[in-house]
């Protein structure tokens, strides 16, 4: 196929903390897409939040109009606040759009995409849904893909679990993280390769729990950066973002020269 089109979703990346990393060769699949392309800074939404952010990537509408606004619906004096779920978003999306035109899509790991909906395509949800491992069910449209993506890793995690008060310390979280990667890397390429789509949108929460924890040793603006604590931890890190990068890879020679890749 020459027309295949490919989101690579990056869950609170921003170009100050990638741009040392492609200056030390670390990403050299994104600092290629970078240079044969556009790039600039795109503006959030309101509120700057994982849920909101991504229904608006989706849906191409803002909050207002998608109704999604945080993890939970309600207010701070809710008793008992809602839970925020697939369901609840009142916008087309992306699938949904591309369905209509004939084209089948794959979504995968897109936060607050629980429970999978129907669709012309496949869908494996990602962060807030329910279970751990082989616990895990309801994760992915068509349902026997769960017991496929089970069989080709067992163990399948949908997010990657960071303690932010703890793994500041050391590169456990790293460690994890490169884990939860890598299966991401495995999973994705077989189902592009058993079940071709028209068009994949890929977010990968990695380099947003990463940040949460070890900010301080990837922003060069940061005090700590040049740190002792900074030196220590950084290699891990960077095998993090290397094997985000062989994905960012994956992706793009998916899509094809005649194809198109976006980064967000």
């Amino acid at each position: 196929m020459s027309d295949r089109a490919v989101v690579i979703g990056l869950d609170g990346a921003a170009w100050h903390l990638l741009d040392p990393l492609l200056a030390a060769g670390a990403m050299p699949r994104l600092a290629r897409l970078r240079e044969r392309g556009s790039w600039g800074v795109l503006t959030s939404t309101v509120p700057t939040y994982t849920p909101p952010a991504w229904t608006s990537a989706v849906t191409g509408v803002n909050p207002g109009r998608h109704g999604i606004y945080g993890f939970y619906g309600g207010n701070a004096q809710s008793e008992r606040p809602e839970l925020m779920h697939a369901g609840k978003i009142r916008a087309p999306t992306l699938w949904e759009m591309a369905n209509n035109q004939s084209l089948r899509a794959g979504i995968y790991n897109l936060p607050l995409s629980y429970p999978p909906r129907p669709l012309d395509g496949w869908m494996v949800s990602g962060m807030m849904t329910p279970g751990f491992g082989e616990e895990l069910r309801g994760f992915a449209h068509p349902a026997h893909l769960e017991s496929r993506i089970l069989d080709w890793v067992p163990g399948y995690q949908v997010d990657t679990s960071a303690n932010w008060e703890r793994d500041y310390r050391d590169d456990a979280l790293c460690r994890r993280a490169l884990g939860v990667i890598e299966q991401r890397s495995e999973v994705l390429a077989r189902l592009l390769e058993h079940d071709p789509v028209d068009l994949v949108f890929c977010v990968l929460e990695t380099p947003d729990r990463l940040q949460h924890v070890y900010y301080r040793y990837l922003d060069p603006a940061e005090p700590l950066y040049e740190s002792g604590a900074a030196a220590a931890l950084r290699p891990a890190l960077r095998r993090c973002f290397e094997a985000m990068d062989v994905i960012v890879g994956l992706l793009d020679d998916y899509a094809g020269p005649d194809g198109g890749a976006l980064v967000c």
